[in-house]
């Protein structure tokens, strides 16, 4: 007859926390990744909200887009005014992403 156990053995408590170590081996790389790229889609989303308010504002005032640089949250965002071949304006944001690589995102401004 088997006798009475009251406890864990050794084996099941190490085949438990293997099993703990590959599920956080999987799951923190995801939750890294889904936190990085809600990062970036703020950042994403504020580039274009400044972008689309300044060209907005230009517009009802009348005047010509002006280039600035703003600075929020730490993160630096520069309104650039190109001179386009068309008779268009090309008004363009530029800002570091989350891994620190320089976008710019460009519109036409008539």
């Amino acid at each position: 007859m088997l006798r009475k156990s009251n406890g864990i053995f050794l084996a099941e408590l190490i085949i438990t926390l293997a099993g703990w170590l590959v599920i956080a081996g999987v799951m923190i790389p995801l939750v890294i990744r889904a936190v990085t790229n809600s990062v970036q889609t703020n950042v994403d989303y504020r580039a274009n909200q400044i972008l689309y308010e300044h060209l907005s504002h230009a517009s009802q005032t009348g005047q010509r887009p002006v280039e600035i640089t703003l600075t929020e949250k730490g993160r630096s965002f520069e309104l650039i005014v190109k001179e386009a071949q068309t008779p268009r304006l090309q008004v363009c944001i530029a800002y570091e992403d989350v891994f620190q690589k320089r976008v710019e995102v460009c519109e036409q401004y008539e």
